[in-house]
């Protein structure tokens, strides 16, 4: 499987994570016009374990009150950065690897829909397009 390195994600850290309903799509922030929007499955993984994903915000699970997902998303990575950043070639998958072995991964699910966007300064934008394909520019 190869792979292709976001390095202007390197030394980035998450500055907020949340939900838009309106839009169907999470928002990740990592500052100053890094902005990752997901409208497909993701997950924030810690030391090989699943730690929050996309379905589980507002769910209960048994728990005394449901759980929020951007807080938790926030405490995973609280004062962590990103030491790799990858998009794998052919799926359009995205892995942010902030070290310490935590690591979010988005899934590119769909043969036709955009499953992500990253926007970065200066127009740079990454589009993970329906059937693994990913689109690399400027706007």
């Amino acid at each position: 499987m190869m792979h292709t390195q976001v390095s202007w994600l390197l030394g980035r850290s998450l500055r907020s994570v949340r939900r838009d309903d309106e839009a169907d799509q999470w928002i990740f922030d990592f500052g100053e016009g890094h902005i990752l929007q997901v409208y497909s499955p993701w997950r924030v993984t810690k030391d090989g374990s699943i730690r929050a994903g996309h379905c589980d915000h507002r769910q209960q699970f048994g728990l005394p009150s449901p759980i929020d997902v951007e807080a938790r998303v926030s405490e995973l990575v609280n004062d962590l950065v990103v030491v790799d950043a990858l998009i794998v070639t052919g799926c359009a998958d995205c892995s942010i690897d902030f070290g310490g072995g935590t690591r979010l991964e988005v899934f590119n699910n769909s043969s036709g829909y955009e499953s992500w966007m990253l926007n970065g300064p200066g127009g740079r934008l990454i589009v993970a397009q329906g059937g693994g394909n990913v689109a690399w520019g400027k706007l």
